[in-house]
């Protein structure tokens, strides 16, 4: 078995995108939640006047918008070491940090011969970008999950190849 891993630096956002997803998840949360308050109040917002439910709600929204955009990605598992493993038989790929338990890590795996799709997986902002290989369709593997193998490897082209080469027979895709 040969383990290939490329370190994955998580994406740079400046403090300008992360204030504009910061408010756009505040607008997001405070229309579902003050939408809802508004259809099926809880017990506690009873007697609350509709200003002091905006209020409620708009502060609560703010606080969790912030949270989502100013949360270190480390924690979101958006950095960390990317490892690709290929036996005789398989393909695997799993993210890997150094203080993750066993029992968070993912790990997806193809097999030779059952190969369906092989799609290019463009990154945002120039982080991410590699093949995604899966035994389903790819409308399917990107709904569920696939294999994904980045570009930032050196060994790339030769799994790519190698995935190519271990595709399910009788498929054009």
């Amino acid at each position: 078995m040969q383990i290939y891993e490329a370190n994955l630096a998580p994406p740079r956002q400046t403090l300008w995108i992360k204030a504009v997803v910061a408010i756009s998840c505040a607008a997001l949360f405070f229309c579902l939640r003050f939408g809802w308050s508004l259809i099926r109040p809880p017990d506690y917002e009873l007697n609350m006047s509709l200003a002091s439910r905006a209020i409620d709600t708009a502060i609560m929204s703010l606080i969790w918008g912030t949270l989502m955009a100013f949360l270190p990605r480390r924690w979101l598992g958006m950095s960390g070491n990317w490892q690709v493993a290929v036996d005789e038989d398989s393909i695997a790929s799993s993210i890997v940090h150094g203080d993750t338990p066993n029992f968070l890590k993912s790990k997806n795996m193809v097999h030779k011969g059952k190969i369906r799709s092989i799609f290019e997986v463009r990154g945002w902002r120039g982080n991410l970008k590699g093949i995604g290989i899966s035994e389903r369709s790819e409308l399917v593997a990107k709904m569920t999950a696939f294999v994904f193998v980045p570009a930032a490897l050196d060994e790339f082209d030769d799994v790519r190849l190698l995935a190519e080469s271990w595709k399910a027979p009788g498929l054009d895709r």
